[in-house]
């Protein structure tokens, strides 16, 4: 999904298509449909017969903790426990 041309930068949209939301939380399309099926993602929202992902449940399902002001932490240590389908820990800088 590509903005629109006077889209302001570094503005993450309210719900996103498929593509889009396996990309923002660092999956490939095929492993994130397999963790909404198994429940490990939120299942989309269905918004005029098209399916959208809001950004803050996926941003919930894949840190349930995370405080933007609070926490430092990378999102490839956030993505490592749900890339693995495990609750690993990891360190905070």
């Amino acid at each position: 999904m590509k903005p629109p041309p006077n889209w302001p930068a570094g503005v993450t949209p309210l719900r996103m298509d498929k593509a889009c939301a396996a990309y923002f939380v660092g999956l490939t399309v095929s492993e994130f449909e397999r963790q909404v099926a198994d429940g490990r993602l939120p299942p989309p929202e269905r918004i005029r017969n098209v399916d959208r992902w809001r950004t803050s449940a996926l941003r919930q399902a894949v840190d349930p903790a995370r405080s933007p002001e609070q926490d430092n932490r990378s999102d490839e240590e956030l993505l490592a426990g749900l890339d693995h389908g495990d609750d690993r820990q990891t360190a905070r800088h």
